[in-house]
This record gives structure tokens, C-alpha cells and sequence, in this order.
């Protein structure tokens, strides 16, 4: 095991834990990995995964996710931290040690992992913490994204109207469409808090997927040319 300068053992595992452990893993299984590192960090992102990962959510730092093909999980803080965020909202074993990537590479090293994937590699994840790692086959696991094409909303698609909105069951194979009178004063108010939805196409280690981004502003970005809360896209 690894030499950690504390560690806080883990509570009951929730069936909607185990749920995302098991869809996790069936990833996993895919590419061959012993194990799943997931970073996350408060400065540059994908905090969420470790979340969606541990029940822990940071609020200061870093933290890495450690899922195992074949073990329980665990989560990696850096020790010089004394506050990351709520610890007792975890809801696996916490390890704290002053270098993380060190840590897990040593119980890499101890439980014989040799495929390590990494989520937030191109990221999140410090220098300090990767070089550990160099010795293993490590396996990038983030999501590249491509946008295809996009559509302004504003009506429609469950954004007002009577008939239909996000999340209702319209029954299996339902098509619809609508129109909207744009110069109908009432509706052209609501033009400015529109938003875009990009087409996308995300590819992780060959496999292939696609879905929707959906981008809005509110408030001031001066790069974009956004001065205040009333601003629209240039």
C-alpha cells in the first residue's frame, strides 16, 4: 500500500455509487486499464468528476479519484492542504499524502497495475504528479470534443410554449416542430436571452459518441464584446 501521511476510512457505498463504478469500469474494460486516475482541481476544472466519482466536492486545490478495475476507490489529496473541502461528504477512503502522484504510483507499483488511464492528463493533472507515472503505460481518457454545426435557441426545443418543455415523455418516436412570429413584440423581448446549441461529436480512445453543447452568457465578457447583462453576441 501506499505510504500516506493520513488517511480516513471510507463510508457505505451507495447503490448509486456502485451504479457509476460499474459503468465506469465497463469503460475500463474497453481500453484494458488496471485502473482510472481522475483529476480535478478548482483552478482549471473537472472538479465535477471527482464528485460524481467520491461524493467529496473541492473547494480549495486538487484531488485525484482512484478507480481500480478490480478494488475499492479512493481519493488523493495533496497533504499540504489542510483544507480541501468537506471530508466527510466523501464517501470513500480519503489519502493524504504531499505528493500525490508519488502515492498512487507506489500502490500502482504494490497491487501490480501496468495500464493507468488518466482523466484531465492534458488538464488538470500537475507535472509533479505525472512524472511518477512515466514508468507505466499511461492511457489518456479525456474527451475530445468537435463541434458541428450549430442553432440558435430561444423558443422551442422546451424553451417556452405550451405543449412541451425539458424533461416531459412525449411517447416513443415522437417529431415535432414549431414557428414563431420573431416581429410579435411579446416574443422578440426574449430574443437577447437566447442561446447556442453546438452539434458535437466526442471521441475517447477511437469510441465515438455525439450530443449537444449548449452555450449562453450572462453578464459582462469584455473579450467577447459583452459590456453588461443586456449584451448579445456581436
Amino acid at each position: 500500500m501506499a505510504v500516506a501521511a493520513d488517511t480516513v476510512g471510507a463510508r457505505a457505498e451507495s447503490p448509486e455509487l456502485a451504479r457509476r463504478y460499474a459503468n465506469v469500469r465497463a469503460a475500463m474494460a474497453e481500453h484494458s486499464l488496471d485502473a482510472l486516475v481522475v483529476a480535478g482541481s478548482e483552478y482549471s476544472g473537472f472538479e465535477g468528476a471527482v464528485t460524481y466519482l467520491t461524493g467529496f466536492q473541492i473547494v480549495h486545490r486538487y484531488a485525484y479519484a482512484v478507480v481500480p478495475a478490480d478494488g475499492e476507490p479512493f481519493v488523493v489529496f495533496p497533504s499540504e492542504a489542510q483544507y480541501v473541502g468537506e471530508h466527510g461528504t466523501a464517501l470513500v477512503e480519503q489519502r493524504f499524502d504531499p505528493h500525490p502522484g508519488a502515492a498512487i504510483a507506489t500502490h500502482a507499483k504494490d497491487v501490480g497495475w501496468k495500464r493507468i488511464g488518466v482523466y484531465g492528463l492534458d488538464y488538470v493533472m500537475t507535472v509533479r504528479d505525472y512524472r511518477p507515472l512515466e514508468g507505466f503505460d499511461v492511457v489518456p481518457f479525456d474527451v475530445e470534443f468537435e463541434t458541428l454545426g450549430f442553432v440558435a435557441l430561444a423558443l422551442g426545443s422546451g424553451y417556452g410554449g405550451d405543449d412541451w418543455n425539458h424533461g416531459k415523455w412525449m411517447g416513443e418516436g415522437w417529431v415535432d416542430r414549431v414557428s414563431y412570429d420573431l416581429t410579435d413584440p411579446e416574443l422578440a423581448a426574449r430574443i437577447p436571452f437566447g442561446m447556442l446549441d453546438h452539434v458535437a461529436r466526442g471521441t475517447i480512445n477511437g469510441s465515438v459518441g455525439y450530443g449537444l453543447f449548449e452555450h449562453t452568457n450572462v453578464g459582462r465578457h469584455s473579450p467577447s464584446g459583452f459590456a453588461d447583462f443586456s449584451s448579445v453576441a456581436p
